[in-house]
């Protein structure tokens, strides 16, 4: 096989713990860096920057987070794990949220909030007793790069997300949105850092991005995303701070084969070297 873009953007960086993968085997498993960090989180944390969701448009369906808002003010759960798209629903009588359900049985104090567009609940029952006991919501929800409250499902950004919780940090960030990642994340860098033309006015808000780890699925779409694009975006999430420690070819698009017969997708794990809350540097 002829080299692929995958061979020029390797995990190049080493997770400083221990690196599982959490989940089936092939689509739906995912690596995680340092979950013995994860699970000696304590039960709550203190809150320090979290954003009035009235201040954005998402202000009008805030009601979205009815009893998944934490129960105090000022504080949040002390292991947060987000998880957007990549199957809540249970797809030919089994369900592709393996590697969420695995997280919350090997952590103690994580609680999931799940956002799927295509579903109207948690299909595995592995999750239903985790939402029984508080530890998982889920909201029929898409994650982009634009806020859109008026359709239904409502489109939402992940920091319409963490404005509507309460949240001013996320330990682990799951992104499996079909394409979608790419305008989601620039938007959330773009919203804490400032736009790219304001950083290099050297203005703009510059501040580090709030999320730990991100577990992501990268979508090489034909049509959608250029060696050129991909490239600035990448260089985009290193400037923020995310490097590289996990790498796994889904050769889901090689071997059906799908488009062109290419490896189009692959699935990353960063870690956010700039975060001053990453418990995974402590």
């Amino acid at each position: 096989m002829p080299l692929t873009i995958w061979d020029f953007y390797p995990a190049a960086f080493n997770c400083p713990h221990s690196m599982t993968r959490l989940g089936r085997p092939g689509s739906g498993g995912k690596w995680l860096c340092g979950i013995e960090k994860l699970a000696l989180l304590p039960h709550e944390q203190d809150t320090i920057d979290a954003e009035d969701p009235s201040s954005l448009e998402v202000g009008r369906v805030s009601a979205l987070a009815s009893g998944s808002r934490w129960k105090t003010a000022g504080t949040q759960p002390g292991c947060i794990v987000y998880s957007f798209g990549g199957g809540f629903d249970n797809k030919n009588g089994r369900s592709s949220s393996s590697f969420e359900e695995a997280l919350l049985d090997r952590t103690p104090h994580c609680t999931l909030w799940g956002y799927d567009s295509l579903a109207s609940h948690f299909a595995s029952p592995g999750l239903h007793e985790h939402e029984a006991q508080g530890r998982a919501h889920f909201t029929q929800a898409a994650v982009s790069g634009r806020t859109n409250a008026k359709q239904y499902p409502p489109q939402l950004t992940i920091q319409d997300v963490m404005a509507i919780n309460g949240h001013d940090h996320i330990d682990v960030v799951k992104i499996d949105v079909e394409g979608f990642e790419f305008e989601t994340i620039e938007a959330l860098l773009s919203h804490f850092r400032g736009s790219e033309e304001q950083q290099k006015d050297g203005v703009g808000k510059q501040r580090e991005v709030p999320i730990a780890q991100l577990v992501m699925q990268v979508h090489l779409i034909p049509d959608q995303m250029t060696v050129e694009k991909f490239m600035k975006w990448w260089e985009k999430i290193e400037d923020a701070g995310f490097r590289p420690v996990g790498f796994e070819p889904d050769l889901l698009t090689a071997t059906i084969p799908v488009y062109d017969g290419m490896p189009r997708y692959v699935d990353y794990t960063f870690i956010n070297i700039r975060d001053k809350r990453n418990p995974l540097l402590k």
